[in-house]
């Protein structure tokens, strides 16, 4: 059974690590501090996890709470791809914009008072057909998030 606690969560971080979509995170709490934390990125990965960190909490007399994160790559593979030139940035939009929801990683050098950079960046975006889907802003940089219909 020790055996359990260890593949489980291998396997289902294994399989975060190879896919890049939405993700599901779960976590068992107890008195606040999370004591354990399930990651998958499929149906039934997801389905999987929510279960363990049910039972576990149940076992442990905490208390499990689950929830959403995006493409799961760590912020040093983030911060590589961040785009500091207006000229990288409008490269990136032109060969890599192809898939229906899309990100954006710029520098927050980038990010002027005016939105002047980002108006020359977003033109490009939205003659490819892309809406704009938020933002996180994150240390030094943020994540724009554009889709698509099509």
């Amino acid at each position: 059974m020790k055996y359990f606690y260890i593949i489980i969560p291998i396997i289902l971080f294994t399989s975060c690590a190879e896919q890049k979509k939405q993700c599901e995170v779960c976590e068992v709490l107890k008195d606040g501090q999370m004591i354990e934390m399930y990651e998958s990125c499929d149906d039934e990965g997801m389905k999987a996890s929510k279960s363990i960190c049910q039972e576990m909490a149940k076992l442990q007399d905490a208390e499990c709470e689950c929830y959403k994160k995006d493409k799961p790559e760590s912020n040093e593979t983030m911060k590589n791809n961040v785009l500091t030139t207006v000229e990288n940035a409008k490269k990136y939009v032109t060969e890599s914009f192809n898939k229906k929801e899309e990100t954006l990683l710029i520098s927050d050098e980038l990010n002027d008072a005016m939105g002047l950079n980002m108006a020359i960046i977003a033109d490009g975006i939205l003659k490819k057909g892309y809406m704009p889907d938020g933002f996180e802003q994150k240390d030094g940089y943020r994540i724009y998030k554009y889709n698509r219909e099509n």
